[in-house]
């Protein structure tokens, strides 16, 4: 729940249970999400904070689709309040962080 306003600093897709989920026919889902992990969570979010927990995101759990990816960056906008108006410029900096992260830590 983007309400919650924190910050979490590793987020995995094992760190989440997925409740309530309501489809509405046409392949969209809506779901909340409970963290499961909060060990290393604070509930002060700068916009670089928020860039790494797109970027895990991007990196770990989302699929590497251009449209899924900015569905959920805009969803994200949209629910925290946070670039509302330009979730594309933020997919940017997320897609350019990921190249440098992919670059500098490859996956094994």
């Amino acid at each position: 729940d983007h309400r919650r306003r924190f910050f979490h600093a590793d987020v995995k897709a094992f760190h989440a249970f997925v409740t309530d989920v309501a489809t509405d026919g046409t392949g969209a889902a809506e779901y909340r999400l409970l963290w499961i992990d909060l060990g290393r969570v604070s509930f002060h979010i700068t916009p670089r904070k928020r860039i790494i927990n797109l970027y895990q995101m991007f990196r770990f759990v989302l699929p590497a689709d251009d449209a899924i990816q900015a569905r959920f960056v805009a969803a994200y906008c949209n629910a925290s309040g946070w670039r509302a108006r330009r979730p594309d410029a933020v997919v940017k900096t997320v897609r350019r962080f990921l190249c440098h992260k992919l670059r500098t830590h490859p996956l094994p």
